[in-house]
């Protein structure tokens, strides 16, 4: 793609943290959507924490990490766990075309803004729940990065020699992956939305990819 405005239309709201979701979402901002990344003071983004900072000197707005990842974003501070900010974030989620999230799974359900709620608040909404294991299965609400997806996934035993240890990936590498497919897959979801009008994935679709929210 060579037009910088192709997705000048797009309006991206980003809950996400660290690389998979802030990585897709940066993707689209790149060309031309507009995309609100929305943070906590009291739970910033984790990335802001990670090095490298120039001149080695540390702080929330110094991250060359963050940075990258959230190039051409506007950004917006609310503690979600009050209901004023929720107030905030269902009238932004009236202007977005997208959610990305990566919360554990619960905390959406805690604060009423799973998908179920959204496409009730904007049935044309598009969602992605980026956070690690799903939203169901026994081992839906352990946290985790791409160290550890890496790890689950099986990844680390075709590393290092055969009759030593599993040696761990450099960096969280499921991670530089898994933000393509996001990208890919919000992509897609346009798309079926463009071309039939409808706004929920047929049952098998649905089956194959329980994270993934497409409109009915």
């Amino acid at each position: 793609m060579t037009n910088k405005n192709v997705f000048s239309d797009l309006k991206v709201l980003d809950l996400s943290t660290s690389v998979v979701g802030p990585g897709a979402t940066r993707l689209f901002a790149d060309y031309g959507a507009t995309v609100i990344k929305v943070e906590s003071m009291t739970h910033p983004e984790a990335l802001r924490t990670s090095p490298p900072y120039p001149g080695g000197k540390s702080g929330v707005n110094r991250s060359g990490y963050y940075s990258h990842y959230n190039a051409g974003k506007l950004s917006l501070s609310l503690n979600l766990n009050l209901p004023r900010a929720r107030e905030l974030l269902i009238k932004l989620v009236e202007w977005s075309d997208v959610v990305v999230e990566s919360f554990t799974t619960g905390i959406m359900q805690k604060w009423e803004l799973t998908y179920e709620h959204l496409k009730g608040i904007k049935p044309s909404i598009i969602m992605v729940s980026t956070n690690m294991l799903g939203q169901a299965g026994p081992y839906c609400r352990f946290r985790g990065y791409g160290q550890h997806g890496a790890a689950l996934a099986g990844w680390d035993t075709t590393l290092g020699y055969p009759d030593d240890e599993p040696v761990l990936a450099f960096g969280a590498y499921t991670d530089y992956i898994a933000c393509r497919y996001v990208a890919t897959g919000i992509l897609a979801a346009l798309e079926y939305r463009r071309r039939t009008g409808r706004r929920e994935t047929p049952a098998t679709v649905q089956a194959a990819t329980p994270s993934w929210h497409t409109p009915p």
